[in-house]
């Protein structure tokens, strides 16, 4: 009777190819695989701010301080205990004119006058060619006056704001000792649902200042969009045909890569006037007559936005964000930063469409439909080259940059370059359209499709409960949203590697033993198959004795050991297993001797 240890297969989980004898596992369910053997998983303290979402969502990240909830159509902020929805505002159509008027002497009194036909949030501009005077805006509800913008004098020029106006007020722009002329302009701004089939946002984060985007808007958290009590709103702007394929943040940029040039926008007079600039003044105009903006083209920003006051303000209004078009007003600054080369433009040398950005130490990584690009900013502009084959269809917005091939393979790209970490036939199984979590205290990866949960732990890969789709690290616990999931009471399965101890004869399981804690109901089976019956079968379950030992008593040349049980707690360990087993036939030893 020889015994065989069942220990570094639990620590290293499932296997990344089918080979005998190897210490891995065929499958494992409900436990994960650390240096002690099998794990529970770590507890998870399950959020209920946003419910009834569709896959992938809810999604959870930590932005300015705060931890936001992301739903398909709701964005909830945490803090102080509490989670409030917040509002995202969405200009859908042209600002249109309210009002206009010219005045060549001093003048004091009402310029424009509206009568305010929809209630809700809108979006204001008063533009100003004046000489003299100022200006200030109030509402009146047919008894007092309220102030929305208090005095302001002609020479700062243009201004933008944000106001709740109410239907049947009316919107006033006063002049005081006013000489020139004026124009009021509005949109009424909505909160537009989202389609179905969004995918998980990735994010960009300035302080403050963030941006999230997934294949269905752009949410904007910014400066631009305050409200006239200061409060930061939530700006989005609907992809549509502007087609931004993915953003990031590196060296204090905001990075956006991939664009259609069907936008309506690209064919404007101003965008040929930006686009024919930057040509210019980066010497491309002779080198590159044809070129375009495309679906390989990155826009990258001024660092941190290039305005105190009004970070990234000139950049989305290149792009037509927010409403469309490019102000007036913001034509004379986005012409200036291109020229200084602050804002500009790279071409990623791909046939095919940018899937993922992702900053990566000095470089950033540019994950595309036909391969692996890496972009550098060097002392004479940015320079991306081909830096792989590997085709991405998911990529980890947060932790280490990890990515899921098309070929569901798990990679890490760091500062030492590429690294497999897992590969296996179920998660080939993964549908199209993933989920990636990352518990930074234990550093685990969790990755999900609508029905399934993979957990990535510095040891090895498994299979858990539950259809997890986001963790966060907060308060000293790991929060997560999760549908299926059981801390208690969930079944969990164990099946060992095919064995059959380096030779090719007959061998009998005669007993197996184990080590746990925090498991109940624990039973054992041994599936075999023999040469002439390749097919593989079971034996009856054994339920294992207290103590933890079984006598299954079961031969064949190929053998694997299946165990099932319960987790009691969050403490549930696995440790390790033990085989007793015999050979049992002489064919063997007869060869090894010369007889028959």
């Amino acid at each position: 009777m020889e015994n065989f240890l069942v220990s570094d297969h639990f620590t290293n989980g499932l296997r990344k190819k089918a080979r005998a004898n190897t210490p891995y596992l065929d499958s494992c369910f409900g436990m994960r695989c650390t240096p002690f053997g099998l794990l529970a998983p770590r507890e998870r303290v399950a959020q209920e701010v946003l419910e009834n979402e569709p896959f992938p969502f809810p999604q959870l990240a930590r932005l300015d301080k705060n931890i936001y909830h992301f739903g398909l159509d709701t964005v909830a902020l945490e803090a102080e205990g509490a989670a409030d929805e917040q509002p995202v505002y969405t200009q859908t159509e042209p600002m249109s004119v309210l009002g206009t008027a010219t005045k060549n002497t001093a003048f004091a009194g009402p310029l424009v006058l509206h009568t305010v036909l929809t209630s809700g949030v809108y979006r204001l501009r008063v533009t100003l060619s004046a000489t003299a005077g100022g200006v200030m805006v109030t509402t009146h509800d047919g008894t007092e006056h309220t102030i929305l913008v208090p005095m302001r004098f002609v020479e700062l020029g243009e201004f933008e704001f944000y106001a709740t106006l109410t239907a049947g007020h009316t919107l006033q722009l006063n002049g005081v000792e006013f000489v020139g002329t004026t124009t009021v302009y509005a949109s009424l701004l909505s909160e537009e649902e989202v389609e179905e089939g969004a995918t998980q946002y990735e994010f960009a984060t300035f302080g403050d200042v963030w941006f999230a985007r997934n294949n269905k808007r752009l949410i904007i958290r910014a400066p631009m969009t305050r409200n006239l009590n200061g409060e930061w709103m939530l700006y989005g702007h609907q992809q549509g045909t502007l087609g931004i394929d993915s953003i990031c943040a590196h060296s204090n940029m905001l990075l956006l890569g991939g664009f259609s040039p069907d936008d309506a926008h690209f064919a404007t007079s101003d965008w040929a006037y930006i686009w024919k600039n930057w040509l210019e003044f980066n010497e491309l105009e002779l080198t590159h007559r044809d070129l375009a903006i495309g679906a390989n083209t990155v826009m990258y920003s001024r660092r941190a936005g290039g305005d105190y006051w009004s970070p990234f303000e000139v950049e989305l209004a290149a792009l037509g964000i927010p409403g469309g078009g490019v102000a007036a007003s913001a034509l004379p600054f986005v012409l200036d930063a291109v020229r200084k080369k602050e804002l500009g433009f790279f071409m990623v040398p791909t046939s095919g469409n940018i899937v993922a950005m992702r900053s990566n130490g000095d470089s950033v990584a540019i994950f595309c439909t036909d391969g692996m690009y890496t972009a550098t900013l060097t002392e004479y502009g940015w320079v991306c080259q081909r830096s792989g084959d590997l085709i991405a269809l998911a990529v980890a917005q947060d932790g280490p940059l990890d990515f899921l091939t098309k070929q569901k393979k798990l990679y890490r790209l760091g500062a030492g370059g590429l690294e497999q970490l897992a590969e296996n036939a179920q998660l080939a199984a993964l549908g199209s359209v993933v989920a990636f979590g990352w518990d930074a205290e234990e550093g685990e990866r969790y990755i999900a499709d609508e029905t399934t949960t993979f957990l990535l732990t510095p040891t090895g890969l498994s299979k858990i409960d539950g259809v997890i789709t986001s963790v966060l690290t907060a308060d000293d616990e790991l929060r997560s949203y999760e549908s299926g999931a059981s801390l208690t009471g969930a079944e969990c399965s164990v099946v060992t590697e095919t064995l059959d101890f380096g030779d090719r004869f007959l061998k009998v399981i005669h007993d197996v033993s184990a080590r746990y804690v925090a498991v109940t109901n624990i039973y054992c089976r041994v599936q075999y198959r023999t040469t002439d019956n390749p097919a593989w079968r079971y034996s009856p379950w054994f339920l294992m004795r207290e103590g933890g030992f079984t006598v299954p008593i079961v031969s064949g040349h190929d053998l694997r050991i299946e165990f099932k049980f319960y987790r009691s707690s969050h403490d549930a360990q696995f440790e390790y297993a033990i085989l007793g087993w015999r050979a049992s036939d002489k064919r063997n030893f007869r060869l090894h001797t010369g007889g028959f």
